[in-house]
């Protein structure tokens, strides 16, 4: 019955790769959308 319990609490984890890793290509992917928001947006006037 214990033994129950201790899988149901474990969180799945069905990631194919490393989180750390999935972290440092959303971070890079963020990067990439910032850097092409800032090239995009330089020969537009501000209001």
């Amino acid at each position: 019955m214990a033994s129950t319990f201790l899988a149901a609490a474990e969180a799945p984890r069905d990631l194919p790769i490393d989180p750390i890793l999935v972290g440092i290509l959303v971070f890079a992917l963020l990067l990439a959308m910032v850097a092409a928001v800032l090239m995009f947006g330089k020969g537009r006037p501000h209001s």
